[in-house]
């Protein structure tokens, strides 16, 4: 099978692309842009995978699994996965295992192979810091924001994305080489961030300890593409709520649009709980790395960083988060010992040698204007990226 369409290189010094076209036709651009960077992506996550305990054939067994439910729910999005694996040379099922990464690390966050010693200096590191990402949005500045916190690895391999689909619609986000969804915006005004969340006692309430049948799944980032695939909250919302879901998907999506309202969504495994909006009077939105809600509002169900981070982002967001401006320097505050915007430092649990904040990005939906550090916010500046003309600000690429 051929692409009839044109492949565009990204302008030069840049890590932005585009695809278009029906299903088929954007996996196979994005396959074929992005082929070299798919792979690198898929040595990382897969070294992961085999670190936490999984086998090859057993991942493949997975994969079959959730392909079962995505053909039934979003055919779409499986014939764009076949694409990006035919053009890139790439096993569909590691384009699958790409776009389910949070399920499988989460399914087997410990592993039998661990010794008790190591198991107690990994449930000690974890409890001492559990970081990830912190997201937030600005009701009077319409800016959907978040830093998103992983390997170092990864501050090299990230994109810039824009799609656009057959009926002129477009979506510009934050993504992985590979995945097909993630942090972004469409033309519509709608946004979304994406938190992880982990616990290993609360996810033993929901599917035991062995969480990694995944029948009846939708991976948490294929959610993150169809809620960008969205034309309204409300139909992004009820998709949600709506798809097959798995114990090992702990995630919280922070949505909003370009009215500036706004809901987030803790998925606690087969649970969905719609928390705020902008009539509400109890709830902020912000969010990091344990549930507000979710029926765990009294249990602890995060690290240290977590509440930290989520503490911190409230007083600011509190003080003052009226602009752009103000939503990036909470992005960037660095106060305390386990800070907002994170300095690189080693995970027990992966063996990841470096984790911290990968970049920041802020929405401005009515816009369609993305912010984003390509690195680390530390030490990179913002560059602008326009949904609806492409490329960088001031750079007509269509």
């Amino acid at each position: 099978m051929g692409c009839n369409c044109s492949t565009r290189k990204p302008p030069p010094m840049s890590r932005f692309y585009e695809i278009r076209g029906n299903a088929t036709e954007k996996g196979l651009m994005h396959g074929s842009l992005l082929g070299t960077q798919i792979g690198r992506c898929w040595d990382f996550y897969s070294s992961l995978f085999y670190r936490v305990g999984w086998t090859d054939n057993e991942i493949k067994r997975a994969m079959a699994a959730v392909k079962s439910t995505l053909v039934k729910t979003f055919p779409q999005y499986m014939a764009e996965i076949e694409g990006i694996a035919e053009a890139a040379n790439i096993a569909e099922w590691k384009i699958l295992a790409l776009n389910s990464r949070t399920e499988i690390l989460n399914a087997r966050r410990k592993t039998s192979s661990w010794s008790k010693e190591k198991s107690e200096r990994i449930k000690k590191a974890i409890q001492d810091d559990n970081g990830e990402c912190t997201s937030l949005f600005s009701e009077k500045a319409g800016v959907l924001a978040q830093n998103w916190d992983w390997a170092k690895t990864m501050e090299s391999l990230f994109i810039v994305l824009r799609i656009v689909k057959e009926d002129g619609k477009k979506i510009l986000m934050l993504t992985e080489p590979g995945i097909i969804g993630k942090i972004g915006m469409n033309s519509d005004g709608v946004g979304t961030c994406l938190n992880l969340i982990y616990h290993s006692e609360t996810a033993a309430k929901w599917g035991g300890l062995k969480r990694d049948i995944f029948e009846g799944t939708i991976p948490i980032h294929i959610m993150c593409r169809a809620i960008l695939d969205a034309p309204s909250l409300k139909k992004a919302v009820s998709t949600i709520k709506g798809v097959p879901r798995s114990c090992a998907t702990m995630s919280h999506l922070l949505v909003a649009d370009k009215s500036s309202d706004w809901a987030m969504l803790e998925i606690g495994g087969k649970v969905v709980d719609v928390i705020g909006g902008k009539e509400s009077k109890e709830e902020l939105p912000v969010h990091t790395n344990h549930f507000l809600k979710c029926g765990y509002a009294e249990e602890k169900t995060g690290g240290p960083s977590s509440y930290a981070r989520y503490d911190r982002c409230v007083e600011l967001h509190k003080k003052k988060c009226d602009t752009l401006a103000d939503v990036q320097a909470v992005l960037s505050d660095a106060e305390g010992k386990l800070p907002i915007c994170r300095p690189y430092l080693p995970s027990l649990e992966l063996g990841i040698k470096k984790i911290g904040t990968c970049c920041s990005v802020a929405m401005e939906l009515a816009s369609g204007k993305l912010h984003i550090t390509l690195g680390s916010p530390m030490t990179v500046p913002y560059t602008t990226f326009d949904i609806h003309t492409g490329g960088e600000e001031g750079e007509e690429y269509v």
